[in-house]
């Protein structure tokens, strides 16, 4: 059996240098022969066709350690199985997307607001938002943003 490790070209944290050796390690003592790529190659495209097409051939499954949702889709598409699927990187990737789906899954959660669409970046939440908030969940709350890694992106509000 061969797989695949694809990682993110872009990440310099020790972490993301070390969870793929790490890896490589646990599948060498199962007897699975791993590759530790990076995502830069162009690995998927779209050809002159109209049809996806993948330059990695040869490996039984990939773990992908990336959130580069396009890519994921392609591989999959082409038939490559993925360990952290575009399907999972698209719902983990949003934090009320997540909230839903452990919702869904009969996760109690906390109760929760979802953060209201706007196009406008310098727009004023209205007063009666505000209100309708602080009636709902009180205060302290904890705001998040739905994108957001690592802890950032969470903030608590004390009040207004």
């Amino acid at each position: 059996m061969k797989g695949l490790i694809l990682t993110n070209a872009y990440s310099s944290s020790a972490h993301s240098a070390n969870q793929p050796l790490r890896l490589k390690e646990e599948f060498a003592r199962l007897g699975v022969e791993i590759d530790i790529l990076r995502n830069d190659g162009f690995w998927t495209y779209l050809d002159g066709e109209g049809e996806i097409k993948s330059r990695l051939t040869g490996y039984d499954f990939c773990v992908y350690l990336d959130k580069d949702k396009y890519v994921a889709s392609m591989l999959e598409s082409s038939g490559l199985r993925l360990f952290n699927s575009c399907r999972s990187i698209l719902t983990c990737d949003d934090k009320m997307e997540t909230a839903i789906a452990l919702s869904d899954a009969g996760i109690p959660m906390p109760k929760t607001l979802p953060g209201l669409l706007c196009y406008t970046p310098d727009a004023e939440v209205s007063d009666a938002t505000l209100d309708l908030v602080e009636r709902e969940l009180g205060y302290p709350v904890v705001v998040k943003e739905s994108y957001g890694s690592f802890g950032a992106q969470v903030y608590k509000a004390d009040d207004r």
